[in-house]
């Protein structure tokens, strides 16, 4: 509400209301560099700030450098048509929807060097309001590289509104938590790529309060917050759980990880984290780093407890030494960007000339390259369409995976056993036609060379007898006729044969005497 915050010229002035304010100072924190209001005549506020290209780029013409930025925060109620942050552009689109109620604010600047007035100034190049009803503001905001050129800025935030993910991303319809993607349009704005919302599947209270916010190298989005006492609305409760979720209980009170892939279909993890003492922190004072690792700060043990995760045992403290709220700080390396070969041989042994392939459940692979072990190699985006082995043998196959996007690599290996080519089989008895037992053997014969089948699944169906295998032995149930069908199974080559042949066993001889008186 202060009309006397220093600033540098150009900048804008007070606007009225609560307004925001962007400050670049010098490493040591003993010149103010830029400063600048950011507002309208209503009540706004910055929350963070993510510097697109630490390395500078020639904008907006070769003359002068600068440091592109971005800023996340919200709008209150007002009738402006347009918002106000340093030295104004006529080149670039200020213009904003008017509101009735607290919306989500996105900026985009630059910090340039001297030239434009009496020193370093900023200056606004894009704008977005996100007025739908309700409640709604970004908190955080992160390009997806230190080094971004695309302009593309993922926020995490909270709304009470009519927010609606788009298919296919991950998420609990009607929460109040989102992540939003968006693309710097020229000089027209921002174009909004994506939604994903997220939570309790209810928006009439918020679940989290956001501590961090991460995109890493890989394009993971990263969250961090917590939820329930002492924050006056909302818990923990009810968050949805990853598969590998450290923690699957909760007190209400707790922290909440989340990490979700690239294209926000599926989590890497997504987690409770906390013990019984209220855990909460202020937001903006934990970080993530971009190679997978959370670093966060937790005011826990509130109320004297000590029933915090801590971990290994050799930790500085395992308990609170305190009687209330204590500083506990967790670290996690997630090494979700690793590349990650996992395949299966399918199957791990086969016949001629049937074309083997590979199960491929990887993660975080764009490229592969197989080595089959004779001799052959192909490399492709995927691992369909197998490969056909010239001869029988035991071969050696490599799969090697590479992530393109992080450039790591991951190595798999397995053998491969190649029988030669399915060899039928024909069937063989042995009984005599006259035994008035009727006892009868049953054979496989091979083919190739005549010798006996012992490695295949035989079904004998012959009314009225038992049979055991691979050679089988039994006595028919009666004389004339008797049909056998019989069905092999070859597992290995995955062949299956079916053979009907008849039996014929002669009836006993019996005498027939007729008596003459």
């Amino acid at each position: 509400f202060s009309s006397s915050y220093p600033t540098i010229v150009p900048a804008t002035s007070h606007q009225g209301g609560q307004d925001g304010v962007i400050s670049v100072l010098n490493r040591n924190l003993t010149q103010l560099l830029a400063s600048t209001y950011v507002g309208t005549s209503g009540n706004e506020a910055l929350y963070s700030i993510a510097l697109a290209d630490k390395q500078g780029l020639n904008f907006p013409s070769p003359s002068f450098k600068f440091t592109p930025f971005y800023v996340a925060g919200s709008i209150g109620p007002s009738t402006d048509s347009s918002i106000a942050m340093g030295w104004l552009n006529p080149a670039y689109d200020y213009s904003i929807p008017t509101s009735s109620d607290q919306d989500a604010l996105l900026l985009s600047g630059y910090l340039g060097l001297s030239g434009v007035g009496t020193g370093n100034y900023i200056a606004m190049s894009a704008v977005d309001v996100q007025a739908d009803s309700g409640y709604n503001q970004h908190f955080f905001v992160e390009t997806h590289s230190e080094t971004d050129t695309a302009s593309i800025v993922t926020v995490v935030g909270q709304h009470k509104g009519g927010l609606v993910a788009d298919s296919l991303t991950w998420g609990q319809p009607g929460s109040a938590q989102y992540f939003q993607r968006f693309k710097r349009d020229g000089n027209s704005g921002f174009s909004k790529l994506k939604t994903a919302v997220w939570g309790d599947s209810a928006h009439a209270t918020v679940d989290v309060s956001p501590t961090a916010l991460l995109v890493d190298d890989c394009g993971n989005t990263y969250f961090s917050g917590w939820g329930g006492s002492p924050n006056p609305e909302g818990n923990t409760e009810g968050m949805a759980l990853s598969a590998n979720a450290f923690q699957t209980t909760t007190d209400g009170r707790d922290f909440y990880f989340l990490v979700l892939d690239p294209d926000w279909k599926s989590p890497r993890l997504a987690t409770y984290f906390g013990g019984v003492g209220r855990e909460h922190v202020d937001g903006g004072t934990s970080r993530f780093d971009r190679t997978g690792r959370i670093f966060q700060a937790v005011c826990a043990g509130c109320g004297g407890t000590s029933t915090y995760p801590t971990f290994p045992n050799n930790v500085y403290a395992s308990s609170n030494g305190s009687s209330n709220c204590n500083l506990a700080v967790t670290v996690i390396d997630l090494d979700v960007q690793n590349a990650r070969v996992s395949v299966q041989p399918d199957p791990p042994v086969f016949c001629l000339p049937n074309t083997f392939s590979i199960l491929d459940s990887s993660i975080n692979v764009q490229d592969f390259t197989v080595y089959w072990g004779d001799g052959n190699s192909t490399s492709s985006t995927s691992l369909q369409g197998g490969h056909v082995y010239a001869s029988p043998g035991t071969y050696p196959v490599q799969v090697i995976g590479h992530d393109t996007i992080c450039d790591t690599w991951d190595t798999a290996t397995f053998t491969v056993q190649v029988n030669p080519a399915y060899d039928s089989v024909y069937t063989a008895y042995a009984y005599d036609f006259c035994d008035p037992l009727r006892a009868v053997t049953a054979q496989l014969i091979h083919a190739s060379d005549s010798t006996l089948v012992t490695d295949r699944i035989m079904d004998w169906t012959i009314s009225g007898a038992s049979f055991t295998t691979p050679q089988v032995s039994t006595n028919l149930p009666s004389a004339g006729y008797n049909v056998i069908t019989l069905t092999t199974v070859d597992t290995v080559c995955n062949v299956v044969q079916t053979f009907t042949d008849t039996l014929l066993f002669r009836l006993p001889p019996y005498l027939n005497m007729i008596s003459d008186p």
